[in-house]
């Protein structure tokens, strides 16, 4: 079911941004060569519709992509994840300049260095539930017409000399809502405020260092591929798709169990990666502006899941969404484990690595059996009695109902080269599974082949970039028995970021995603402020397109909206 999001954030969905790039570490064993072109959009940090990513370790490279240091300050053109594979999207991140080049020295230190960052967002809907005025109130999808959000994230790191090194980092978000629902009981539509706290461990590894190889045990993030809006290799980590365009780059992509080692040969480094639990991607099915039940999901899906919602205190939505969105997760006897390696060499000023990872698709599909569907089509949810709702639970708990994983490989290939005052850089791979969602919002699992083709314009000056990529994918196997949802057999999509400061400290950025196959866009305007420590920011979010692509499906969350940010 969180397909759907998946593919609006990493897929060719028209709804992307980018991925992000890292400073260099303190320590690697990789082979390391004089930076022939520092990116500026490194330099710049990051901070999705659904289709668009970000990552905090990146690929070596001789602009700013080498192995990873363990931080998690990056840039990426953020808007969402823009892949086919609707296993995939992502935020927009933004740290300055200065703490950046803090973060990379830093990372040469012995003892604690404590890196943070404090921010407060605030956000308005431009749309709204005006598609659906008209719609019986019990088929009506939940929304929060304004949002306020408050984060701190914190991140703590211990080195002894250079053969050791343990981090630690965490994140407590608070985050209120007018949140409009229809009420059963009164049988009228209602806005009240609806505040979610949370708090989680993100990294919490350790590190240990010889002269040829890096070893590094515990929660973890590993980035894939060098490409900024569309990120064909980024498998490891799953994505946190709950507000995909606004959320900072150490909030968007979730570290996971890990053991790697980085190891030089000489001739070229291997990385070996293995995890012995799956985790799944985060995304909400119902109730929430960016779920997988959104205004134009079936009437009958639509009905359904307001019942299933509307059995429970609202107090309770958060700890049923699990529920809603997957029947069942890949066991934790280490049945679930994944592993990959990385194999990466430079000749010149050009740099190229190659990828194979073993693993799980991070949405399941949905199928639902043919009988359970009909009778999910003929129920009239808004009159619906609770022997309806008992029959349907019980075909349910049978296994007519399944929303599971799929085991996969993936394949792929990257490269990028320096010809100043440009980068060039190319990302593609094969899966031979890949989860899509049709417009009736089952899963459809195919094989899919995808490429990127990226250039980076570097002026040289911190603040001043643009980058531009173009993305194809190709959605093999058995032809399609029914149009999907946000991507096409062929998908084809631009992305670009346009970043420039002027005087000094005020920065205008415009970024934006165009599905070609299918039509659809995504764009966002941002000014913003930036001095010392502090960030003020404010831009709009808008999305539209032809019906079936992934802006139009979310089309409500185009918003206005404005935050403060304080790095310390």
């Amino acid at each position: 079911m969180v397909a759907v999001l998946v593919a609006f954030a990493l897929s060719g969905a028209s709804v992307v941004w980018a991925q992000p790039k890292k400073p260099a570490p303190a320590r690697a064993p990789v082979r390391k060569k004089p930076p022939a072109a520092a990116s500026t959009s490194a330099a710049s940090s990051a901070s999705a519709v659904p289709t668009t990513s970000a990552a905090p370790d990146a690929e070596p490279a001789p602009s700013a992509k080498p192995v990873d240091s363990g931080g998690d300050v990056v840039e990426r053109i953020d808007l969402g994840d823009a892949r086919t594979s609707s296993s995939s999207a992502a935020p927009v991140a933004s740290a300055s300049a200065s703490a950046v080049s803090a973060s990379a020295i830093d990372e040469d230190k012995e003892g604690f260095q404590l890196r943070a960052w404090a921010r407060t967002r605030g956000s308005a809907a431009l749309r709204g539930d005006d598609a659906i005025a008209n719609e019986k109130p019990g088929l009506r999808v939940p929304f929060d017409s304004a949002v306020g959000e408050q984060q701190l994230f914190l991140r703590l790191r211990y080195a002894r000399g250079k053969s050791f090194e343990a981090v630690a980092s965490g994140l407590l978000g608070y985050t209120l809502g007018a949140h409009t629902a229809y009420d059963p009981g009164a049988a009228t539509l209602i806005t009240s405020a609806r505040g979610f706290y949370e708090a989680s461990l993100r990294e919490a590894y350790v590190g240990f260092f010889t002269a040829i190889a890096d070893f590094r045990i515990g929660q973890q993030r590993i980035a894939w591929g060098n490409s900024d809006a569309f990120t064909p290799n980024e498998v490891i980590n799953p994505r946190d798709l709950r507000d995909p365009i606004l959320a900072e780059t150490e909030v968007f992509r979730l570290p996971v169990l890990a053991a790697r080692a980085d190891i030089a040969m000489g001739f070229a480094d291997l990385q070996l990666v293995a995890a012995p639990f799956f985790v799944p991607d985060r995304v909400d099915a119902y109730g929430t502006n960016w779920a997988f039940i959104q205004p134009s999901a079936p009437p009958p899906l639509r009905g359904l899941f307001a019942r299933l919602a509307g059995a429970i205190d609202p107090s309770l939505q958060g700890d049923l969404q699990p529920l809603l969105r997957q029947t069942r997760l890949p066991a934790y006897d280490l049945s679930g484990a994944s592993a990959g390696t990385k194999l990466s060499w430079t000749t010149g000023s050009l740099d190229v690595a190659h990828y194979y990872h073993y693993g799980y698709t991070y949405a399941p599909a949905l199928t639902i059996d043919p009988t359970l569907l009909r009778g999910i089509a003929t129920t009239d949810w808004t009159r619906a009695t609770d022997t309806d709702i008992a029959a349907i639970l019980a075909a349910i708990s049978g296994g007519q109902f399944q929303s599971n994983y799929r085991r996969r490989h993936h394949v792929g290939t990257s490269a990028q080269v320096v010809a100043r005052p440009f980068l060039f850089r190319v990302d593609g791979s094969y899966d031979t599974a890949s989860v899509f969602t049709d417009r009736t919002l089952l899963g459809v699992v195919r094989p899919v082949a995808q490429g990127v083709l990226g250039v980076e314009y570097q002026t040289g000056e911190i603040g001043k970039t643009i980058i531009v990529e173009g993305y194809y994918a190709r959605i093999l196997g058995d032809p399609l028995a029914t149009p999907l949802l946000g991507a096409l057999t062929d998908t084809v999509s631009v992305a670009s970021v346009l970043r420039w400061t002027f005087f000094e400290h005020v920065e205008l950025e415009l970024r934006g995603v165009a599905g070609i196959r299918p039509m659809g866009y995504t764009v966002r305007p941002q000014l913003a402020y930036k001095r010392d420590a502090w960030e003020v920011r404010a831009g709009v979010v808008w999305l539209d397109g032809e019906d079936g692509s992934l802006p139009r499906y979310y089309r409500r969350n185009s918003s206005v909206y404005a935050m403060v940010k304080h790095a310390f």
